[in-house]
């Protein structure tokens, strides 16, 4: 399968287009066809290495939608289901497959295309506001 691979810490720079085997779901786990990925500030950190515990090399993607492919024992999904999935800290949504954990992936009511809206905005607008004016709480308005 086809992913974003970055095989050494550096930055978004360091990402490349290379290639894996694709995944097969344990018990519990579930073979989701990435129709989506989210990109946040936590995979920047990551290939930064500003956060701890990457293992290389590592593919980033941290939210995925995407189709049920095969399920493992207990997956609690189906083939064919829409779903979403935090894979977070592992990574692996900037693949055309990637593995999402029972308890961290949901049924998707909406269609898998379309845009999710996600509480972190809130948390970033107002800390990027506030650095922006020299003010490093984010807890201060004026």
């Amino acid at each position: 399968m086809r992913v974003a691979l970055a095989e050494e810490l550096g930055g978004i720079g360091s990402v490349k287009l290379g290639e894996l085997p694709d995944p097969v779901p344990a018990a519990g786990q579930a073979l989701v066809r990435v129709h989506g990925a989210g990109v946040g500030p936590w995979d920047v950190g990551f290939l930064a290495g500003g956060l701890p515990g990457i293992a290389l090399p590592f593919v980033p993607g941290q939210e995925v939608a995407g189709v049920v492919e095969a399920a493992g024992e207990g997956a609690g999904v189906q083939p064919g289901e829409r779903v979403y999935a935090v894979l977070f800290p592992a990574g692996g949504g900037f693949a055309e497959l990637t593995l999402a954990s029972a308890d961290r992936e949901k049924p998707d009511p909406l269609t898998s295309i379309r845009p999710r809206p996600r509480p972190l905005p809130r948390v970033t607008f107002p800390r990027t506001w506030h650095r922006t004016r020299g003010d490093r709480s984010p807890n201060t308005c004026g």
